[in-house]
């Protein structure tokens, strides 16, 4: 029997926080983890930006451990912004043939906790060559779902533009 739950939409944009520079993503097929790669690069700062619709309180986020500061909310009858800052300060570059996976957790009033997966290749800050192949990342959609009960909120489907 199926449970009925509450649906909801989170979009998730990366921009580097030097001059809102595009982060890039590829297609990297049944290699790793995921299938679709972000291109990042170390010792960086980057602004997360996220818009939920319809709108909810996001209580608190976090990534590899570090609480996110948030910068700036915005809640209209429709959709819920935040900003958050992230540094790539503390992390290594990443050896070819090799992904780092994160999980962006966002702890939602009255609902739980949503981790969204991410599958990072961290280059030199210095890299102008390969950090910029593939596809430039508007947002990634993450279609989720609340069942009643649950303190996990589950992701029925993740899409990169």
């Amino acid at each position: 029997m199926s449970q009925k739950g509450h649906k909801f939409q989170v979009l998730l944009s990366i921009k580097r926080d030097d001059g809102n520079a595009l982060v890039f993503y590829k297609q990297d097929g049944q290699r790793f983890e995921n299938d679709i790669t972000i291109k990042m690069k170390v010792q960086t700062p980057y602004k997360l930006l996220l818009t939920v619709r319809p709108p909810q309180k996001i209580k608190l986020a976090s990534m590899k451990g570090e609480e996110l500061e948030m910068t700036s909310e915005e809640v209209n009858s429709e959709t819920t912004k935040y900003a958050f800052e992230w540094n790539s300060n503390n992390i290594p570059v990443t050896k070819k043939n090799r992904r780092l996976s994160f999980n962006l957790i966002l702890e939602i009033q009255n609902m739980g906790v949503l981790e969204l997966p991410l599958q990072m290749k961290f280059y030199n800050a210095a890299d102008t060559h390969h950090s910029a192949w593939g596809k430039s990342l508007n947002h990634i959609e993450f279609n989720c779902m609340h069942k009643t009960g649950n303190s996990l909120v589950e992701i029925f489907s993740t899409v990169y533009r």
